[in-house]
């Protein structure tokens, strides 16, 4: 839940509500979802939208510094004009980092090669698992590696045990979340 929360604070802090809203505001729907699903006690469930908060959180977060770089690019290019002199666009800009409030100390994950399907997980939920990938759009790896068990991807079941690739380049991590976002099978 932590994780979750700490995404959404981050993407408050680079102004995700304004330059981002729909976006920031679905990823606050999915963690108020997330814990009181867990409250319910309904852990996998609450953990998938948890999941979905941390994504649609850095969504929001890269959207409002896409519109905040758009924004000063027009703003440069109006000044020019209004100079008559043609100015080049800002180079790109290291991303901010925002400190959370309070700084726990990092807990070390391992990542691990095999993974046994808890009750409630999907793909999605396996994959943003730090010990996995940390990226629920990379679930089509974890599908593509265990065809032999996984005849639909929206269904997995309790105690498969799964491979987890791990030898993958940029290349491949990239395709995979390409196609992940192409697809319907997981909530955007």
């Amino acid at each position: 839940m932590h994780g979750a929360e700490e995404a959404v604070a981050r993407a408050y802090a680079e102004k995700a509500p304004r330059y981002a809203p729909e976006l920031y505001e679905r990823a606050l729907q999915s963690l108020a979802q997330g814990k009181a699903l867990i409250e319910e006690g309904r852990y996998g469930e609450g953990e998938q939208a948890l999941s979905l908060a941390r994504w649609h959180a850095a969504r929001s977060l890269v959207k409002a510094r896409e519109e905040i770089e758009e924004a000063l690019r027009r703003d440069l290019e109006q000044k020019a004009l209004e100079k008559k002199v043609k100015v080049a666009p800002p180079a790109p800009r290291e991303p901010a980092v925002v400190s959370a409030p309070k700084v726990l100390p990092k807990k070390i994950i391992e990542p691990i090669t095999q993974y046994r399907v808890l009750e409630g997980d999907t793909l999605w939920n396996i994959a943003i698992k730090p010990e996995v990938y940390g990226d629920a759009l990379l679930w089509p790896l974890l599908y593509r590696a265990n065809r032999d068990q996984i005849k639909d991807p929206r269904e997995v079941f309790k105690d498969q045990i799964f491979v987890i690739p791990r030898e993958l380049g940029d290349a491949a991590m990239e395709a995979a979340r390409q196609e992940a976002l192409l697809s319907d099978i997981f909530p955007p």
